[in-house]
């Protein structure tokens, strides 16, 4: 009897060290893989960027799709106001302004609300009047550009940097990422976003403009939602501005909301925020939150602008315009005038099956993932009214690991790509 008690638990205790060891392996290897991914989404060196994702391809695809799903910040959890931040840009360094709610953590995914400033102020100024709007239910952050020149590329770039270094730092929330900014922030905002959509839940432009000839561009905001405020006494940007874009947005029965208000600032007279106006766009702001997919896409670009927009990444165009260089070259103004844009409409048609029609495009990609289609079976994608690819696409892990490093958000994976050719139109 002895002998045999001695066996048994001998063998439960075989049993049970074996069983926990081999969790234990397992669980090393998963943060293992989480630490390698942290490393290669942050690392800028090229050849350390190649050693780590060749290290990162030894393991399998659904190994590396759970850890981008489930990847925290590593870094120390800080809460609070942060007035004076820093990123560098390529060669240039700048400012932002950072509030992090004290019940933030890295365990739950945070909305954010960036803000852009109008001429004569700094993000820093910025900060503390909309956290004191906002109060804890929204990391904001303020960065800052010199004479609020938000329309240029240097800005551009930056409120992508931006994105990206939060997106590695915290645990954000990527489908309740708002933009706003109050005259040329709105401006910027009105820009940036129409040609960025596919990042924001929603975009607020306050007191901003818009020019008419390129009122397509909000085409792109299909399904982003648009709150548009203003003052109907502002003399410095009269609400007409406003007016067109929410008419032009209604027309094309694109999701906007249009509030005109009446009141007046000693010194801004009607080109201001009101506090009064807080809790309505408070309430919107909850509201919102961007889908995990768009089956119905609409894309147009000018040339400055081609790249990716949900599940399509433009690659080359012709004949399309340049808004960037329309400032100091007619030709261009005059081309962005007759309305030469690269345009694309996307569909979704039951399950594998994709229809496209193309304007000006000579070679895009189709970025597919499980939100888009079934991997057992066969896609089928229409170019202008003929198939243009027909076959099984498979997972592919240098790819997925290619658009992490691009862009890391785990809402919009990119699991293969299937690259279109038109040829010269």
């Amino acid at each position: 009897m002895k002998v045999v008690c001695v066996f048994y638990f001998s063998f439960l205790f075989f049993f049970l060290f074996y069983d926990n060891g081999t969790t234990l392996a397992t669980q090393v290897d998963e943060n293992q893989i989480k630490s390698d991914l942290f490393a290669y989404l942050r690392e800028t060196d090229e050849e350390k960027t190649k050693h780590l994702r060749s290290e990162l391809l030894k393991n399998s695809f659904s190994d590396l799709r759970g850890a981008l799903q489930t990847l925290k910040p590593s870094g120390p959890l800080r809460t609070g106001s942060f007035p004076h931040e820093k990123l560098k840009v390529g060669k240039i360094e700048q400012d932002y302004s950072l509030f992090i709610p004290q019940d933030y953590s890295h365990q739950t995914p945070q909305p954010v609300v960036i803000l852009l400033h109008g001429t004569g102020f700094t993000g820093s100024a910025y900060l503390d009047r909309w956290v004191s709007r906002f109060g804890s239910e929204f990391m904001v952050v303020c960065p800052t550009i010199s004479m609020g020149e938000w329309w240029t590329p240097g800005a551009e770039k930056f409120i992508l940097a931006l994105i990206k270094e939060l997106m590695l730092n915290y645990r954000l929330d990527m489908n309740r990422i708002f933009l706003g900014g109050m005259s040329s922030g709105g401006v910027g905002t009105l820009l940036i976003g129409s040609n960025h959509s596919d990042l924001f839940a929603g975009l607020f432009p306050m007191s901003g403009a818009f020019p008419k000839v390129l009122f397509p561009l909000l085409d792109n905001l299909n399904p982003t939602p648009m709150y548009l405020l203003h003052g109907s006494k502002d003399r410095v940007m009269p609400p007409k501005f406003s007016q067109g874009v929410s008419k032009y947005m209604k027309e094309k029965k694109l999701n906007v909301l249009y509030r005109e208000h009446h009141y007046e600032h000693p010194q801004a007279g009607g080109h201001f925020f009101p506090e009064e106006e807080t809790q309505a766009l408070f309430k919107w702001l909850a509201k919102q939150t961007r889908p995990s997919l768009n089956q119905n896409l609409s894309i147009v670009h000018d040339r400055d602008h081609i790249g990716r927009n949900n599940w399509i990444r433009v690659r080359r165009v012709e004949d399309v315009a340049s808004f960037w260089a329309s400032y100091t070259d007619r030709s261009e103004g005059e081309a962005i005038k007759a309305g030469q844009f690269a345009r694309l409409r996307g569909e979704v048609f039951g399950e594998n099956r994709l229809e496209i029609t193309t304007e000006r495009i000579r070679e895009f990609e189709v970025l597919l993932s499980d939100q888009l289609v079934n991997f057992e079976k066969p896609v089928v994608i229409k170019v202008n009214g003929s198939i243009r690819f027909q076959d099984i696409v498979k997972p592919d892990p240098r790819v997925f690991l290619k658009e992490a490093y691009d862009w890391p958000d785990p809402a919009r994976t990119v699991w293969a790509v299937v690259p279109i050719s038109l040829g010269s139109l």
